[in-house]
């Protein structure tokens, strides 16, 4: 699956970096909910 692709790699990489940013974003959405959890606020769930 990260195979090199020649013009392709400079997709690849992009597509890597976007994945890194999803998955930081997710881990902060986590995060925050964690802390809404801790200090009791109920709000509406997606």
């Amino acid at each position: 699956m990260c195979r090199s692709l020649g013009p392709g790699q400079r997709y690849h990489a992009n597509l890597t970096e976007q994945l890194a940013k999803l998955e930081y974003l997710t881990l902060a959405s986590q995060v925050c909910t964690e802390l809404h959890n801790e200090q009791g606020i109920t709000q509406q769930r997606h």
